[in-house]
């Protein structure tokens, strides 16, 4: 009898899991000798053999450069008091190869319980840019920071070997510990965990200052920050200038940004408070990979899906054809601007040549950043000389081409690393005829017939997008078009398409 229970038990078993629904029977693949496995929810994964590259462009742009962040983790402030009131400070540094030379370092810190007393922090927000170095930034009186903590030895460590950045570590230099409890030493309190972000000396450039969101991102996921529970500070004297809605809407939204004298000179307990990680500690500036092998990193599609996420432009369809976004450079009275187009309308010429796209001619600084982003966010094609608006390929659609014109004289690839860590393509075009000079600043020619053929491929590329069949340049035959029978063309009507059936036989 109770063989018979156990037989019956089997066969209701049985008959459960088949009726189950089964979304996949995965496959173990066997790992190759010092291969490493994953396993999720005791299902087996695929397993790769070990690569040198991968493994060394995980830990520089990748996963793993978040580990080595988290096993970096050090306390430079202890406790005095146990429980909710206790104040403690912890770092977290990285030596990026680039940095070793310079004995440089990227870091940021977070504090629980820290009071900042604002009356003993100096440097108002400035009307315009100022000028070079500290004039950006603020000073500290002793005592600008109050924490019921006692210095580690890892403090005066982080001091000698300069593992601080600039600001922080003048900053962290006012600490006074010498306070008991933070208990009567406040005048009020901020739960929210709050960022203290000073930005780069060029914070109105896109270039410079994408350094500074990207650290953004790298601290907020390393410590679990999301928008909506979190808010900034700007911890310097520049002007607001054009990002305050990026930093806001994708890292720090649960209130307003605020300044310092926002605070009036009280003194704020911050329950969690966190000091930014500067932008020289950052992965934005091509010297942090040479050669340029590293492509598609999870930190720069990270910090791009968290931007667009923030501004409501993660879910947009891609372009049904080619949009190409062409930035111009203008001058004016109050900035004599450089790599400006001299024959920028035989160029627009060109361009208008082609059928079955569309083209927009654009000056991005005139136009917001929300503005831009979204502008970009709906071309597959973006072009322009060499300057710091090209950073915009990142929120380009999921597949896109960035072409680069170089000025005969720059040989940066700030752009081609933006374009390869965001999953685009690059396609440079040199010129070789000389710049004029207009004062400090230049003017870019560039050979129309180069132009035409590096535009050609360009387009040809984007066709090619989104299941796209029309394999054709600039100007395409109609027949071709008319492959791509999914997409409506004005220049398809009446016209009848290439046949695809095999014509042999």
């Amino acid at each position: 009898a109770q063989a018979q229970a156990q037989a019956q038990a089997q066969a209701q078993a049985q008959a459960q899991a088949q009726a189950q629904p089964v979304a996949c029977d995965p496959v173990a693949v066997p790992a190759p000798s010092g291969a490493k496995g994953i396993t999720s929810n005791g299902i087996p994964q695929v397993v790769l053999p070990p690569s040198e590259l991968d493994d060394d462009c995980d830990r520089r742009f990748g996963y793993g450069f978040f580990k080595r962040f988290k096993d970096s983790a050090v306390e430079l402030c202890r406790p005095k008091e146990p429980g909710r009131n206790g104040a403690s400070i912890k770092c977290y540094s990285v030596q990026q190869d680039h940095q070793v030379k310079g004995r440089k370092w990227s870091t940021f810190c977070e504090g629980e319980n820290i009071i900042l007393d604002f009356s003993k922090v100096a440097g108002g927000t400035a009307a315009r840019k100022k000028g070079g170095g500290q004039a950006h930034y603020h000073t500290f009186a002793e005592g600008a920071i109050l924490g019921a903590c006692s210095p580690t030895p890892s403090m005066q460590v982080y001091s000698r070997e300069q593992k601080f950045h600039k600001h922080m570590g003048q900053h962290m230099a006012s600490l006074d510990s010498s306070v008991a409890s933070v208990n009567g030493n406040y005048d009020e309190v901020e739960d929210l965990p709050t960022i203290l972000m000073p930005r780069d000396e060029d914070a109105e450039n896109t270039f410079h200052s994408t350094a500074d969101h990207i650290n953004l991102f790298i601290v907020s996921h390393a410590l679990g920050l999301t928008a909506r529970g979190t808010r900034a500070i700007l911890f310097d004297t520049h002007p607001d200038y054009h990002y305050t809605d990026l930093i806001h809407d994708g890292f720090a939204a649960a209130k307003p940004l605020a300044r310092t004298a926002d605070f009036r000179g009280k003194k704020v307990l911050f329950r969690r408070l966190v000091w930014h990680m500067e932008s020289p500690g950052s992965i934005v500036s091509p010297f942090v990979l040479d050669p340029m092998v590293c492509t598609r990193s999870p930190i720069w599609k990270g910090f791009r899906a968290r931007v667009l996420d923030g501004f409501g432009l993660w879910n947009v369809p891609p372009p049904s054809k080619p949009v190409v976004t062409f930035i111009l450079r203008k001058r004016t009275a109050q900035k004599n601007v450089g790599r400006v187009l001299g024959n920028e309308e035989e160029l627009l010429k060109i361009m208008e040549e082609g059928n079955a796209l569309e083209v927009k001619f654009v000056d991005a600084a005139t136009m917001n950043f929300k503005a831009q982003v979204a502008l970009m966010r709906s071309s597959n094609i973006l072009v322009g000389v060499h300057g710091a608006g090209l950073m915009h390929i990142m929120f380009a659609a999921e597949e896109a081409v960035l072409v680069e014109i170089h000025p005969t004289y720059r040989v940066d690839r700030h752009f081609r690393l933006a374009a390869r860590q965001s999953g685009k393509i690059y396609f440079p075009l040199r010129s070789t005829l000389p710049v004029q000079c207009q004062g400090t600043s230049d003017t870019v020619f560039v050979d129309p017939s180069e132009f035409r053929s590096v535009m050609d491929g360009a387009v040809r590329l984007a066709r090619s997008f989104h299941n796209g069949h029309a394999e054709c340049g600039l100007h395409c035959d109609p027949r071709i078009l008319g492959l791509d029978w999914k997409r409506s063309y004005t220049e398809t009507k009446g016209v009848q398409a290439l046949s695809v059936r095999f014509p042999c036989g």
